[in-house]
């Protein structure tokens, strides 16, 4: 993967992510699938070496060049300075790390540009998949070189979905007439995969936090959809709580669809 087939044409800060999270995923390439070593964070999920070794490589090389912006990246002791800033990385070195373990494929490099509380670049890369997907705001978005656009559908009948494991497992969203797709266990990627028209819409539990979406709500908005929670708002981001509730991805009036569906029928709680 080269960041000079990009289909657009990213602006200096767009293209200065996109290279950083190309050199990132070579580095987490150099330690899949050779049991790097595991640490245990606050609250018992899981940190690699690799995850730390492309969090000091993000943080030199986007800081080093583009200084006045703030951090936050979830392998980076949170400095409240960032509140201050109005233009911020959000970066998730690796967005799947238990996926990364297991030798899955769909981990992924995920760095967010956000200014003003809203994501104006954004870059997935998924190394094994060998898939660069990024957006920059009023630019589109773009995988491999394609134009991302999401397909515009209304009805859930037919349809699959990217869920949650307690969603999937009360059999609602079947008895909707619509099926729910394997469990994918990058959060990041399973948005993207809306943008990527692999499913037609994601769903994610609460608290999932900054890093983990910023990227990815920014090229499902640039290929034509929406992220929103249940009361239909979009999602704000470097507030002080990183948390977030339940999240809905998918074009513009499926997203609707969606939101009702799940309301009316109390599978929110579920989530």
């Amino acid at each position: 993967m080269q960041a000079n087939d990009l289909g657009g044409i990213p602006g200096r800060e767009t293209h200065l992510l996109i290279e950083a999270a190309l050199e990132a995923g070579k580095i987490g390439l150099s330690y899949f699938g050779k049991d790097p070593q595991v640490f245990l964070k606050e609250g018992g999920s899981p940190v690699t070496e690799a995850d730390l070794a492309i969090n000091t490589y993000l943080e030199k090389n986007l800081r080093d060049n583009m200084p006045d912006y703030g951090w936050l990246s979830e392998e980076t002791e949170d400095n409240l300075i960032r509140l201050e800033q109005q233009t911020v990385f959000i970066i998730d070195p690796i967005d799947g790390t238990r996926a990364f373990m297991e030798g899955r494929d769909e981990w992924c490099v995920s760095i967010g540009l956000v200014t003003g509380g809203r994501p104006v670049a954004g870059v997935l890369y998924v190394p094994v998949r060998q898939e660069l997907i990024w957006a920059e705001k009023n630019k589109g978005a773009w995988c491999n070189g394609k134009r991302l656009e999401i397909k515009k559908y209304t009805s859930l009948q037919g349809l699959s979905f990217a869920i949650p494991r307690g969603l999937q497992k009360s059999g609602l969203i079947e008895k909707l007439g619509a099926t729910s797709l394997p469990p994918v266990r990058s959060l990041a990627y399973r948005l993207a995969m809306v943008a990527l028209n692999t499913t037609a819409g994601s769903i994610s539990g609460k608290n999932a936090h900054d890093w983990d979406i910023a990227a990815a709500d920014l090229i499902v908005e640039e290929s034509g959809g929406r992220l929103i929670n249940l009361q239909g708002e979009m999602v704000q981001y470097n507030k002080p709580d990183l948390r977030h509730p339940a999240l809905i991805a998918a074009g513009d009036l499926l997203a609707e669809n969606i939101r009702s569906v799940l309301l009316d029928t109390n599978l929110a709680r579920h989530l």
